[in-house]
């Protein structure tokens, strides 16, 4: 279904083992009635919606508040469980 209907978005079902990318930019991107910021990756199709605690994990990563300057950063991208309202 994922090569049928691909999505702009990378679901955490993608993502099956770490994979190693590359920052390319960031954009802020209208999800429903939200504009949230979205990275994108350097030759990739599809980015990843980030949340407050994902924005501030890529900070701590790249070593800047400013996700212009996050350009060609290595990243691993992982699944882990999260939790929401103290629920999984």
């Amino acid at each position: 279904m994922n090569d049928a209907y691909p999505s702009t978005y990378v679901k955490a079902d993608q993502i099956t083992s770490p994979v190693e990318v590359v920052i390319d930019r960031v954009e802020l991107c209208e999800l429903g009635e939200d504009r949230k910021p979205v990275v994108f990756f350097q030759g990739k199709d599809a980015g990843v919606v980030l949340s407050k605690s994902r924005f501030g994990q890529l900070v701590e990563i790249c070593q800047a508040e400013d996700s212009d300057d996050w350009r060609g950063s290595p990243v691993i991208l992982t699944t882990e469980p999260s939790f929401y309202a103290g629920k999984p």
